[in-house]
């Protein structure tokens, strides 16, 4: 079995021992060599002209099933086994050369040297000769690196790279934890023995000494050996603080878990202190620490037992920052100390999505500047697909209603059962958060001081990974300019000397780009799901019990509204600037659901004004007493120059016409019956307005509803007084003047004409009607 570049290779015993037999293998090879198959593909071993090796790629599915021959990733599992398992025969077979080397490269005077001049003192944990012991043996080892130079030395200890021979020096000295040589990976290693190797060679001050050769190197050995004592002066002084017993005033011990820091204790209980600085939001540079810390021993008569760097030491600790942590650097810091709340996917998609916005990785040229356009996208948690999303400049809360009604538009109205998101602006907004509210079971945002609401590290929440893989889609487009997280991560970095060279071309470009790349996101095929889409995935797994908003619902959540009034059967917006009417003919139905003046609120969608849904309302301070009354098409104005007009023009004239006619035959109709009423007549069912208007106009003659002046005030023209009032004036003004009194009559019959009324009325005055 052998892997050639990516194909894998397998020769005759290999198939025979799975039972194939090898006339088989001999007639497919002959057949493929002449041409006539494609199947059983071979060529000779690179390494044996007498072997041939077969392509697994093109044995016949039929041979694969018959004598069950493993898939090819499980033969690629059993070769890259079976090479560890040799590298790992290897690597001991290696170790144990180490190690006898190792025991010839130990000095016994390295040990004396370590033990009378290296400067060790005695620690509870260890005596002066164990530790001179260990760093005799941690410089044998260095010794023995530093000693490999050559590939005949490293090849004769079985290793090809010098690498490999410090990987097999570590698994020997880590679980010995040497003194001097406490190493944790082959780069700690390295610089150690790059260290010793520099500190043997000869320097110009040796020279310059005039010492012999001997004497050089024994002076160089000496400084090798000493690359090996750890210098730990700040880090012992930090070892005093807190320390149980260091400094006996009395107190009660405060311990921290690990038991080894006394927090009651003055030195250690005064620089937290300090360095936290609780309850406010300044805080002290260490130096500014360190002063403080010094006033407060000078203040106190006490003496400083640490350094400044020793201090740093002290508060460096995980078993003090812990404890220090939020009051100094916030709530978000302490998460890295407490437990991680563990959480599976949704199962079904649309249980749970989260937004955000972010801005994509590449450059777009609007108005003749350079900005990076803003998406706020909402991604389902089951199958990671964008759902919904919209592009402008600024993340606000406009955005996130475009987004959520695209959602909507794709998905026939399906909401998520909960939403998350992070604490922008945007989402704080009154109009945000009720729609999300109406629209979703949970609303799902981070506390103020929650870490998760703005996560230092972007993997902290699920949502943050996902814009991170879109924006890496980014980078073969023109424009790219690297993400946000290129201080760490080179690799993610343009060439500084073409930053800003390339952007999309204009604005629409750039929308259209941001388009293609959500669709590459979401339609592209995945692996580990057998090669559905992220789509595919979204659309397979629909949650049965995702809410389904229906239009009127979805348009009172996701559009903007306005207060306004209906002026002459038409309700006015001004949208950008812009003037825009829509007609309203049958408002008169509604006018009780009405505020005051004929108010209604408007909701509308700023990017399509086709329409618009009116309602009435009882608060216009509150949408939620909001009734439906219709939705209004956009209206449309007409030439008013016979000259200029079109037959557009001509078609919509006669429609407004028509609605204004048949808005005045409503509303006479309305006031016909309300007159019938009056009359007390009983209006027919079905009944046209000509002979309703027939009817009323006969009540009116048959019928008083209105008394006439004489009669409202004949209680007061017939009183004594007022009737002598006016005979004086009738003399005075009428008669001396030659004119005649009205003389009252009765009133008419009923069932008379018109004219017949006015004669009777007259018939005593003395004029001649003949």
């Amino acid at each position: 079995m052998r892997l050639i570049g990516k194909k894998l290779y397998l020769d005759f015993p290999n198939l025979i021992g799975y039972g194939l037999s090898e006339n088989t293998l001999w007639s497919g090879c002959k057949r493929f060599n002449a041409g006539g198959s494609k199947s059983w593909a071979n060529i000779k071993d690179p390494l044996d002209g007498r072997c041939v090796l077969v392509d697994y790629d093109t044995i016949p599915s039929t041979s694969v099933r018959k004598y069950d021959l493993p898939t090819k990733a499980e033969l690629l599992k059993q070769m890259k086994a079976a090479d560890q398992e040799l590298k790992a025969a290897e690597l001991a077979v290696a170790g144990s050369a180490l190690t006898q080397l190792h025991a010839r490269t130990v000095c016994s005077t390295d040990y004396n040297y370590f033990f009378t001049q290296a400067g060790l003192t005695a620690t509870p944990t260890a005596s002066v000769e164990a530790k001179a012991t260990q760093l005799t043996e941690a410089a044998g080892w260095l010794r023995l690196l530093a000693g490999l130079e050559t590939r005949h030395q490293l090849k004769s200890l079985g290793f090809e790279r010098k690498d490999q021979a410090r990987a097999a020096v570590l698994d020997q000295v880590l679980p010995l934890n040497l003194y001097g040589l406490r190493v944790s990976n082959v780069r700690v290693l390295q610089s150690k023995e790059l260290a010793f190797a520099k500190a043997l060679q000869l320097t110009s001050e040796d020279v310059e000494t005039g010492l012999s050769a001997h004497q050089m190197k024994q002076r160089g050995r000496e400084r090798a050996l000493l690359t090996l004592v750890p210098k730990r002066t700040g880090l012992a002084n930090a070892q005093k603080i807190g320390r149980l017993g260091a400094v006996n005033d009395g107190q009660n011990a405060v311990l921290l878990p690990s038991g080894r820091v006394d927090m009651a204790e003055w030195h250690a209980n005064t620089i937290a202190t300090l360095f936290m600085n609780p309850g406010k939001g300044g805080k002290f540079d260490m130096k500014e620490v360190y002063r403080r810390y010094l006033r407060r021993c000078q203040a106190t008569e006490r003496e400083p037992i640490c350094q400044e760097s020793g201090m740093r030491a002290f508060l460096s600790r995980r078993d003090v920052r812990q404890f220090t942590a939020w009051e100094r650097e916030g709530h978000a810091a302490l998460e890295q100390y407490l437990p991680h709340v563990r959480r599976e996917r949704p199962a079904y998609a649309l249980a749970k999505g989260g937004y955000d916005g972010f801005s994509v990785d590449f450059y777009t040229n609007v108005d003749g500047a350079t900005v990076m356009l803003t998406v706020v996208a909402v991604f389902d948690y089951h199958s990671e697909a964008i759902t919904g999303f919209a592009v402008g400049l600024v993340e606000n809360g406009r955005l996130v209603r475009d987004m959520y009604r695209n959602h909507l538009s794709l998905m026939d109205g399906r909401s998520y059962i909960e939403i998350e998101s992070d604490r922008f602006s945007g989402n704080l907004a009154k109009d945000t958060k009720a729609m999300f509210g109406r629209a979703c079971q949970y609303v799902t945002q981070p506390a103020p001081n929650d870490p998760r609401g703005k996560a230092p590290n972007p993997k902290a929440r699920f949502v943050e990974r996902l814009l991170a893989e879109v924006n890496r889609l980014t980078q073969s487009v023109p424009g790219w300019k690297g993400t946000n997280i290129t201080s760490i991560d080179k690799n993610r970095k343009p060439n500084p000397d073409y930053a800003g060279s390339e952007s999309q071309a204009t604005l629409e470009v750039g929308i259209r780009q941001i388009s293609k790349l959500v669709a590459l996101y979401n339609h592209q095929e995945r692996e580990q799901w057998n090669g559905q889409s992220r789509w595919q995935r979204l659309l397979a797994d629909l949650h049965p019990e995702a809410p389904v908003l229906d239009e009127l619902t979805r348009a009172t959540l996701l559009n903007q509204h306005v207060v306004t009034s209906v002026r002459h059967a038409v309700v006015k917006l001004t949208v950008g600037k812009k003037e825009v009417e829509f007609p309203f003919p049958n408002y008169s139905r509604f006018v009780h659901l009405m505020a005051k003046g004929l108010k209604v609120r408007a909701y509308y969608d700023e990017t399509n004004l086709g329409s618009i849904d009116v309602f009435g309302f009882t608060d216009a301070k509150d949408p939620g007493t909001d009734m439906f009354l219709a939705t209004l098409g956009r209206g449309q104005r007409v030439q008013m120059a016979k000259a200029e007009q079109t037959h557009g023009d001509l078609v919509e004239l006669g429609k407004q016409q028509q609605q204004r006619q048949e808005m005045r035959e409503e509303l006479d109709r309305k006031q016909l019956e309300m007159e019938a009423v009056a009359y007390e007549l009983e209006v027919p069912a079905g009944i046209g307005l000509k002979a309703l208007r027939a009817m009323v106009a006969g009540a009116r003659l048959t019928a008083t509803v209105v008394e006439d002046f004489d009669t409202r005030y004949a209680h007061v023209l017939t009183a004594p007084a007022a009737a002598a009032h006016l005979d004086f004036y009738d003399d005075s003004l009428l008669r001396d003047q030659g004119h005649r009194v009205p003389v009252p009559v009765e009133p008419p019959a009923k069932g008379a004409s018109q004219d017949r009324n006015r004669y009777d009325s007259y018939k005593d005055s003395g004029y001649d009607f003949s």
